[in-house]
């Protein structure tokens, strides 16, 4: 069953019957078909006629076209939408042919050039548009037909009375010939007209960057520089020309290059800030500068750069920099004065005061004395005068040397001067007050003292005489201890010589006894001859003691240190010396107890000394004990017997010269042992109790330690 086209009335049968023609022969008909099922499908029918025992019949062959007709459906709407979009398009679009006519073109061309399409498609687009005969010199469609290629070109044609940017491609076949183009016109009069207003403002901005005093300073987003305005070439010392294109880290030092790379982060973070900054001039100089900066961004918020207006504010710097030494000195002379400085307002409270104030007012902080009224620290019976007084400073503007009664925080009173000024402001009115109080109390004493002295003079001109008969009597004793020392040291030099002979005798004598028979050596120890050389020995050893004492006390010291230990010192000493069995010594050391830095010589003689003044006082035995520690910087030797000690009446005069309480001695050693220990920087003291024991203490400053256990 067919539906469609092929309807057979009685005039189409008889014309084909007669004629074997008809309409629908010979052609091919598109009809709708039912199937079996009763589902419709689309076919194309071919209908031909031939003609069999003289009667025309027909012959049909179908074919089932469903799938076509969609796919030109599908074609067809395509068409529509591109149609419907084509027309849609703002910017004026047209097809060309190479003979430049119209052969189809949108809406917004009509409406551009106010025709129909039908009054457009087959025109040429010069004689419509400009009005001419031809092709305009430089128009893009003639370029393109010779170089095959898109051309573009703004154009502003009075004929059609705006600026156009046209845009033209070409279009080929299927063969590669060329047969047309795509002419699209985009009205860009409003965008001309911006951009000659924009060059216009560039223009009056420009002009305006290069006559500010400020400096202008622009960088992309790789930090090169790529505008700046006079004024920021010249703050650096460069041309404009020398700045441009160089990075931003060339004008800077290794340490402003770190402080940059921070702060170009906070840019890239979108951060505007103002701060300061340090460059470095073209001639090698530093100028600081205040920068306003602003980070730049693309239309996607993409970072591009950075702009910065400078202030060079090197010479607000250095006026600045002057004005805070003048005030750190002020600051500095106020805290430091030794007298109490103390600001106050009008109406006598306390704003500001120095150390020297709480010192003399015995408070440990400023909070303690800021904010209270300067009258609370004046005794209550001066009030009237120094109210009266306050008056007169701010009529006068000062007052000088004023004395009152002060008080401290715990209420003691003490005397005290004040001298007071007002301080103006720009308009010669009073600000504030600057008061300076001294503590006279011990001038009042002195005074008190003088006064004393005066009705007493005839009693201390008496106790001043006395004073100097003691100092006389001490000079004598002085010049007679010189005079001593220049004696021992013709003595000991002329005694030397004889003594040496001596000793060397006695050595010489010591050596053949060795090597004589053993029958004659007895003959000698039996007459007490070898008794006798050794006595003989130990006064040489004395004399030459004396003499050593008395060269040592007289002669200048000068030490040669070296780091020694204090054992290997101690052990040396008690090896030269003869120590009793019935005296036991022991040696106490700190732990950690360091080397000293002494002449080994001269401290050996001190020990050496005091050790045997030791063993001398205990004639019965005892105990001899070596004590070393540290108290700060000092190492305390202590040397301790259990003897008779020292009555307290002798204590005072160990260490005069000559002073001596046995029976065979000069009264040298202690003398010359003070001498040599002072000689280091040292001193030497006693303590001691009659039957207890004496203890002497040597101190030696500790140059260098070297610690050993």
């Amino acid at each position: 069953m067919f539906r469609g086209e092929l309807t057979l009335t009685s005039a189409r049968a008889l014309k084909f019957k007669e004629t074997g023609r008809s309409d629908f022969v010979g052609k091919a008909l598109e009809l709708s078909a039912i199937r079996k099922d009763g589902t419709e499908f689309q076919i194309e029918l071919s209908l031909s006629a031939f003609k069999t025992n003289d009667k025309w019949r027909l012959v049909g062959i179908s074919r089932d076209i469903t799938e076509r007709k969609k796919a030109e459906e599908k074609i067809r709407k395509l068409t529509e939408e591109w149609m419907k979009r084509f027309d849609a398009i703002s910017d004026s679009v047209f097809v060309l042919d190479v003979d430049f006519r119209f052969v189809r073109v949108n809406k917004a061309t009509c409406d551009f050039l106010k025709k129909n399409p039908e009054e457009l498609v087959g025109k040429r687009c010069f004689e419509v548009i400009h009005s001419r005969d031809k092709p305009l010199p430089d128009c893009p469609y003639h370029r393109m037909k010779v170089t095959k290629k898109a051309e573009t070109l703004e154009i502003n044609d009075p004929n059609v009375g705006l600026s156009l940017l046209i845009n033209v491609s070409p279009l080929f076949d299927d063969n590669g010939e060329h047969i047309g183009c795509v002419h699209v016109a985009k009205d860009i009069t409003e965008r001309k007209k911006a951009e000659d207003d924009l060059l216009k403002s560039e223009k009056k901005y420009r002009e305006l960057v290069e006559v500010l005093n400020e400096g202008i300073w622009v960088i992309d987003k790789d930090s090169n520089t790529t505008f700046v305005n006079p004024r920021m070439a010249e703050m650096l010392g460069y041309t404009v020309d020398e700045m441009q294109g160089k990075h931003l880290f060339s004008f800077m030092d290794e340490k402003g290059v770190e402080i940059a790379k921070h702060l170009l982060e906070r840019r890239k973070q979108g951060i505007e800030e103002q701060h300061d900054f340090e460059f470095v001039r073209k001639d090698g100089k530093r100028i600081y500068a205040v920068l306003e900066t602003t980070p730049l961004t693309d239309e996607n918020g993409n970072y591009t750069g950075a702009i910065a207006g400078v202030m060079d504010v090197t010479a607000r710097r250095k006026t600045e920099k002057a004005l805070r030494e003048s005030e750190e000195k002020l600051r500095n002379v106020f805290a430091a004065s030794p007298d109490a400085i103390t600001v106050t307002d009008l109406n006598g409270n306390i704003v500001e005061c120095n150390q020297a104030t709480l010192d003399l007012h015995g408070y440990q902080s400023r909070e303690g004395i800021i904010g209270k009224n300067a009258f609370e620290f004046i005794a209550k019976k001066d009030h009237k005068r120094a109210i009266e007084n306050l008056k007169k400073t701010f009529e006068h503007g000062s007052a000088k040397n004023v004395e009152y009664t002060f008080l401290t925080k715990d209420r003691r009173e003490f005397s005290g001067e004040l001298s007071a000024s007002a301080v103006m402001d720009a308009s010669g009115k009073p600000e504030y007050f600057v008061a300076i109080t001294k503590d006279v109390t011990e001038r009042k004493k002195m005074e008190e003292q003088l006064k004393d002295y005066a009705e007493h003079l005839e009693e201390k001109v008496e106790e001043r005489t006395n004073q100097l008969k003691k100092a006389q009597e001490q000079l004598l004793k002085a010049e007679k201890l010189a005079a001593i020392g220049e004696v021992a040291t013709m003595v000991g030099h002329d005694l030397r010589n004889p003594l040496q002979a001596i000793t060397n005798t006695l050595y010489l004598s010591g050596k053949k006894s060795k090597s004589i028979p053993v029958t004659e050596k007895e003959i000698l120890e039996k007459h007490g001859f070898l008794e006798l050389m050794s006595g003989l020995k130990e006064q040489v050893e004395y004399m030459d003691k004396i003499v050593s004492d008395l060269q040592d006390y007289a002669r200048p010291l000068n030490p040669m240190l070296v780091e020694v230990g204090l054992h290997q010192l101690i052990n040396k000493t008690l090896s030269s010396l003869t120590v009793p069995e019935n005296v036991k010594v022991s040696m106490v050391t700190e732990e950690d107890f360091p080397k000293l830095t002494l002449d080994p010589l001269l401290m050996q003689r001190v020990f050496s000394n005091l050790i045997t003044n030791a063993v001398q006082a205990m004639p019965n035995g005892g105990q001899l004990t070596i004590n070393a520690s540290k108290k700060g910087e000092t190492a305390l030797i202590m040397v301790e017997d259990t003897g008779a000690g020292i009555p307290d009446e002798n204590l005072s005069k160990l260490f005069t010269p000559l002073f001596t309480t046995k029976a065979k001695g000069q009264g040298l050693g202690l003398p010359v042992c003070k001498r040599m220990v002072a000689a280091h920087d040292g001193n030497i003291t006693v303590e001691s109790k009659v039957g207890k024991g004496s203890t002497f203490t040597v101190e030696i400053p500790l140059r260098k330690e070297v610690s050993y256990k």
